[in-house]
């Protein structure tokens, strides 16, 4: 039955937490496919139904971009939590530096979508200042979480879930991945700011371990607080186009009147965002502009939802842009454009596919 197969399908998702090692379940091995090439990162799903990054890259190769040489992608697991990103980074590293110098040593641009951006933000980090002036051109974050997003707290506090999934097993699931305990509200932006609220107490960004304890998540709470420590993100050190829309009822908060243990009795407020993420979470990368000599350009786009983020035709236009595809900027969406210039290769990245 249909019941039966969900509910196999969210274990074998799932980690077990040991040692402060994501652990899949016995029998389960994960692997991604076509690393490098831009179809692993393309749509979602092996049918194509999931459209992810399609818009871009065929408009793109449209331009003269060729798969797996001047377009490249890097999928990862998206389930794991920054305290796992070690061997990730070591090959996000080198499929950087081979994309450079398969094109005449020209620095690379990258592109990320909403848990992308921390991801390579935390990447940035790891990398020194020569090696970024070597290799890196520009960074476009489109939708960047990094102030977090009350979609893990309302997702496993209520009984919201996401499209289709939901159920007790789907928050198990949920909450043995690092990236959700990562993605939750954070200190720095959230310290101040009600997330729940219970007939006992409020829950700001700063008492996420009390949740998590109070509501009784154990693994979960485990894995927080290996993660938390991750959520704050200096200056990248590369120049930077942040992008993020604007203008669209978001959740905020959460009031729960019978309690942390009545999923189903809850109402939610909401304020600006991109009806995913908060706005302070979207404009974190402001701050950068006054820590780094590199540019920092935000962008703010009315309407913009987070799940269009890199299909919307003001994204792409943008992207172009900064790519030096069009004869004249000023113009609206697809202007005429030239082939691409010499001067560096494009990067499609941060969607990770995995398969039991």
């Amino acid at each position: 039955s249909f019941a039966y197969h969900r509910e196999c399908m969210y274990y074998n998702l799932g980690f077990d937490y040991i040692d402060g090692k994501y652990v899949s379940r016995r029998g389960i091995r994960t692997r991604v496919p076509y690393y490098g090439e831009v179809r692993g990162v393309k749509h979602l799903d092996k049918l194509g139904t999931a459209n992810i990054w399609g818009n871009i890259i065929e408009q793109l190769e449209e331009f003269g971009y060729t798969n797996n040489a001047t377009l490249r992608g890097h999928p990862y697991d998206w389930r794991v939590g920054p305290n796992g990103y070690e061997e990730e980074y070591t090959k996000l590293k080198a499929l950087i530096e081979e994309t450079s110098t398969m094109n005449g040593d020209v620095p690379v641009s990258l592109c990320s979508l909403s848990m992308g951006s921390p991801y390579l933000a935390k990447f940035f980090q790891t990398m020194d200042v020569s090696w970024k002036e070597r290799y890196i051109h520009s960074w476009i974050s489109v939708g960047g979480v990094f102030g977090g997003s009350l979609w893990p707290v309302s997702t496993l506090m209520t009984e919201q879930g996401l499209y289709v999934l939901s159920g007790d097993s789907f928050k198990r699931t949920l909450g043995s991945w690092g990236s959700m305990m990562w993605l939750m509200p954070s200190s720095e932006v959230f310290g101040n700011h009600t997330i729940v609220q219970t007939n006992k107490r409020n829950y700001t960004g700063s008492d996420i371990e009390d949740l998590l304890r109070d509501a009784r998540f154990d693994r979960s709470l485990s894995i927080y607080k290996d993660v938390k420590e991750y959520q704050s993100f200096p200056a990248p050190g590369v120049d930077t186009v942040c992008i993020y829309g604007v203008g669209i009822p978001t959740q905020s908060k959460i009031e729960m009147k019978k309690g942390l243990r009545a999923p189903r009795t809850y109402t939610i407020t909401e304020e600006e965002g991109d009806g995913t993420v908060l706005l302070p979470s979207l404009n974190y990368c402001e701050k950068w502009k006054d820590q780094q000599a590199k540019p920092v350009k935000i962008v703010q786009m009315d309407q913009l939802r987070h799940a269009d983020g890199v299909k919307d035709p003001r994204v792409i236009h943008i992207l172009m842009e900064k790519l030096g595809l069009f004869r004249d900027a000023e113009q609206n969406f697809y202007p005429e454009i030239q082939r691409p210039m010499q001067h560096h290769s494009t990067w499609s990245t941060m969607m990770s596919n995995f398969f039991p």
